[in-house]
This record gives structure tokens, C-alpha cells and sequence, in this order.
């Protein structure tokens, strides 16, 4: 459950600092992400 919450804060967090993610480069985010789990 925890790790839900993170992972949603992150989300919502990085919505918050830079939208423009989401808006023009929705994979850039993920793709980032992928790496930092790596």
C-alpha cells in the first residue's frame, strides 16, 4: 500500500513542478522513471 502512495505522490508531485511533462512529453516521464528503477 505504501508503495502506492509514493508512487502516486511522485506522480502528482511532478504534475505540480512540471506540467509541461504531461503535456507536450507524457513518455519523457516514463521513460525517466524506468531508468531510475533500473
Amino acid at each position: 500500500m505504501s508503495v502506492i502512495l509514493v508512487v502516486a505522490s511522485l506522480v502528482f508531485g511532478g504534475y505540480l513542478y512540471q506540467p509541461l511533462w504531461f503535456s507536450h512529453e507524457p513518455h519523457h516521464f516514463v521513460s525517466e522513471h524506468k531508468t531510475l528503477e533500473e
